[in-house]
């Protein structure tokens, strides 16, 4: 399923926009990632 977006509109609130996509995700390249480390302070 393609990129899906949907905005629910809540009167004196404001606004939800919702996105979603259906299918499965690869990762071919592990260290383009970020990582976070040393988080201990």
């Amino acid at each position: 399923m393609p990129l899906q977006s949907a905005i629910i509109d809540d009167p004196g609130i404001g606004k939800k926009i919702r996105v979603w996509e259906e299918g499965e995700c690869l990762l071919t390249d592990p260290k383009a990632v970020t990582l976070i480390t040393d988080t201990v302070t």
